[in-house]
This record gives C-alpha cells, sequence and structure tokens, in this order.
C-alpha cells in the first residue's frame, strides 16, 4: 500500500475533507486557502472580542475503506498576540517621567491576559451554516496556556522627542522572553480581577482586529445567545499571568535613573517639555540594541478597548541654562558675580564727570534658557 487516504474534520464540521498522501512524501495542507476547510477555520468572531480555538481531527485511513489506522487531534490558536491585554492604567493625568517601573503601573505590577475563547463550538453542516451550539467558557491547564503562548514574548516600546534633532524617536526593550508561568514566577489565574476591582470585556483594539485575517460573523441575535449562555461573570474572565516589571539597568532605584534609561535613552536626550509614550508590546523573535523587533509587533488593548499605553512629560523645572551678573561699568569695575547666593560687585566709581558715570550703579544681567 502506498496510499493513505487522510480524512480532516475541522471545528465539528459533520463531513470530512479528504485527500491521498503518497507515503513517505510531505503534504501540506494550507487551512487559509484549502477550498473546502477555508470557510470553517475562523480566528476570532467579528466584534474582535471572542477569540476561536480551532480544533482538527485528522483521520489516516485505508484507501476505499473506511478502516481508521490512527487519529490525531490538534488544536490551532490563532492571532493570540492580537488578542492579549494589558492592566497598564489607561486615561491618566500626564505626569513626569518616572524614576521606577512600579511608578508605570502604580505599583500593581504587569497583568496580561487572555479573554476566555470559544473552543470546537461551531458546527457547519454543508452551505457553512452555523448548526451547533455554543459552548463558550474554555477552562485551560496551566501547562497548556504555557504550551500556546511559548513563542511570544512581551516587551515595551517607547516614542520620544530628541532633544538634539527635534524629531520623534521610537525604541524598544525587552520585558520578558515568553509569556509562560515559568517565565512570570506565577500559576495563570482565571477571574475579573485583571483590571483590579473593575470588571469589563472590551473588544481588542482598533490597530490589531484590523489585522484578523478571519473572523466569523455573527449576527447581533447570535452574539446576544452567546453572552447569555456564557452568563454575565464569565464572560468577563481572563486568563492572565502577573509580571514585576524589573527594571533592567543596573542603576534602578538611584534618584539619577528613568525608565527611558531601560531603553537605552538618557533623560537629558529627550526634549524639555514633550512627552514620552510606553506602550506594551507582543512580538515573535528578538529585540536587538532597542530597534523594533525583526518580524514586527502587535499591541495590548487597555480595559477601554484601547491600545494600551501611558504618557508621561518631561518637566524638567531648570529650564534656565545660565545666569550672567555684572558690573555695567564693565571698564572700571570688571567683577561678576560668580556664586550661586551673593557677591561683591565691586567699588564706587568716582569719575562722576563722564557720560558713562551711570554705569557705576547699574547691573547687567543676561539670562539664557535652555533650547527647546
Amino acid at each position: 500500500m502506498n496510499n493513505i487516504t487522510l480524512k480532516m474534520f475541522i471545528n465539528d464540521r459533520r463531513t470530512s475533507a479528504s485527500y491521498e498522501l503518497e507515503t513517505g512524501h510531505e503534504f501540506i495542507l494550507d487551512l487559509e486557502n484549502d477550498s473546502i476547510l477555508r470557510c470553517h477555520f475562523y480566528h476570532c468572531n467579528n466584534y474582535a472580542d471572542i477569540p476561536i480555538l480551532n480544533h482538527l481531527r485528522a483521520e489516516f485511513v485505508i484507501p476505499d475503506t473506511e478502516t481508521i489506522l490512527e487519529y490525531r487531534n490538534i488544536y490551532i490558536a490563532r492571532d493570540l498576540q492580537l488578542q492579549l491585554y494589558s492592566n497598564m492604567p489607561a486615561r491618566e493625568p500626564v505626569d513626569s517621567i518616572p524614576t521606577s517601573w512600579e511608578d508605570v503601573f502604580h505599583g500593581a505590577g504587569f497583568k496580561v491576559g487572555y479573554p476566555t475563547p470559544m473552543k470546537f463550538n461551531i458546527q457547519f453542516d454543508e452551505d457553512h451554516t452555523n448548526v451547533g451550539t455554543y459552548t463558550m467558557a474554555t477552562f485551560m491547564d496551566n501547562n497548556v496556556l504555557d504550551d500556546i503562548f511559548n513563542n511570544i514574548r512581551l516587551g515595551y516600546k517607547l516614542t520620544y522627542t530628541d532633544d538634539s534633532s527635534g524629531t520623534q524617536k521610537t525604541v524598544f526593550t525587552e520585558l520578558t522572553s515568553r509569556i509562560t508561568s515559568v517565565a512570570s514566577g506565577e500559576v495563570w489565574r482565571y477571574g475579573v480581577d485583571i483590571w483590579g476591582n473593575l470588571s469589563a470585556r472590551p473588544p481588542i483594539c482598533e490597530e490589531n482586529a484590523a489585522k484578523l485575517s478571519n473572523k466569523y460573523s455573527l449576527t447581533v441575535t447570535q452574539y446576544e445567545n452567546i453572552i447569555a449562555q456564557l452568563g454575565a461573570s464569565l464572560w468577563r474572565y481572563f486568563y492572565y499571568l502577573k509580571f514585576r516589571p524589573e527594571p533592567i539597568n543596573s542603576s534602578s532605584g538611584s534618584p539619577n535613573f528613568h525608565i527611558t534609561d531601560d531603553f537605552g535613552v538618557p533623560y537629558y536626550e529627550i526634549k524639555n517639555l514633550t512627552n514620552i509614550i510606553v506602550e506594551p508590546i507582543a512580538y515573535v523573535g528578538t529585540i536587538a540594541d532597542h530597534r523594533a523587533p525583526l518580524l514586527g509587533y502587535d499591541y495590548l488593548t487597555n480595559r477601554y478597548g484601547e491600545r494600551a499605553s501611558r504618557t508621561f512629560k518631561k518637566q524638567e523645572t531648570d529650564i534656565i541654562q545660565s545666569i550672567n551678573i555684572r558690573n555695567a561699568d564693565s571698564d572700571y569695575n570688571p567683577e561678576t558675580l560668580v556664586s550661586g547666593s551673593h557677591d561683591w560687585l565691586g567699588n564706587y566709581d568716582e569719575r562722576d564727570n563722564t557720560s558713562d558715570a551711570h554705569k557705576d550703579t547699574s547691573l547687567s544681567i543676561t539670562v539664557t534658557l535652555r533650547e527647546e
């Protein structure tokens, strides 16, 4: 026997898609482009707030028979990096650039959350009509969550205005190389308190929703039925991990440290009275020399359904570069105030018969501000 028949069932589809496989030769099945399966392979609902976990069942059958030799169950979670949420405080006042990462999260640590997904709940007949029931709450073990998120990393993006050029720049830094309980040092939690005491389940941010390649169109009634079947409590549930945003810079905790240092951007390189924006990102690959990840990156969503971010401002109060105070009568009394408190400014000029005699009672004061 040189061939095997592969029967592929997706998301409890009642009939299979069949393929003839030549033994010993690789067979590529592209779910996005396969003429039969592509109509059944979804990543998220059209409201972009319910991730969908797909179930594939592969049966290996003797050709022209119903004899199943082997089978495999394959679970597929797509676009995970687009469906992550952050507890980064949202719509907060613009504060000064913080000197610790704890200040960025108001001491709450960095939580990254994944909303309760659909699992294997969409069943189709041959004309792709939904004929199944919804099984919304998907309960996953700690090790399963670790497996599906093992390749995704967390980092931060910093946007700032360069002091010397006046141009806007972006740089990046890594938070953790894996979104797993091992990397976090804590187990996955399941509940509503990713936001603290606020219960919410917003849709993913627009930038990420636009990238979802295959969304399942729910009618308003179907959508409301899902929420009703799930219940008010489970609807808001997230799986989440908590990370402690430890600084990379060894000078952390010193008064001269700012979070920009972790991006390789010294505080003095940021233009005064301009904003910096800190955004958590999810990516695959690595961040080298604070450049953007080569394979791209995606944003996390906050509790308002917006791109998670915090804005801070460099508010350096010392905007004066120099103060020069001296005698206006510099020919006779060349003294200049040099201390930060008080000093003598020369002697009285007795040459009161000259046209410049008033200079001996005059001070020359020059203030220079730092360039903005």
